[in-house]
């Protein structure tokens, strides 16, 4: 998933969607995955009605990825850290 969310926060600014994958990384940090899903596929609704770019479809490709694995493993992503 690291590689996901690297290569995203790189497309984001040729993509106009730094602020919103700003807010579903502060999400993903405060461990509210499902609120990280929610903002995960507006994204991909705003790529999907944007030009088809090559860029737009690659950013795509690794939304579905990290929806997918946050899903997947959703009480593992929302577990708090054992002090």
């Amino acid at each position: 998933m690291g590689s996901e969310i690297i290569q995203l926060r790189r497309m984001a600014p040729q993509l106009a969607l730094t602020p919103e994958l700003d807010a579903m990384l502060e999400a993903f940090a405060h461990r509210n995955g499902a609120i990280a899903i929610a903002r995960l596929r507006r994204l991909d609704l705003s790529l999907a009605s944007s030009l088809d770019t090559e860029i737009a479809l690659r950013a795509r490709g690794r939304i579905l990825v990290l929806v997918e694995a946050l899903s997947e493993h959703l009480s593992y992503f929302n577990a708090r850290a054992i002090a």
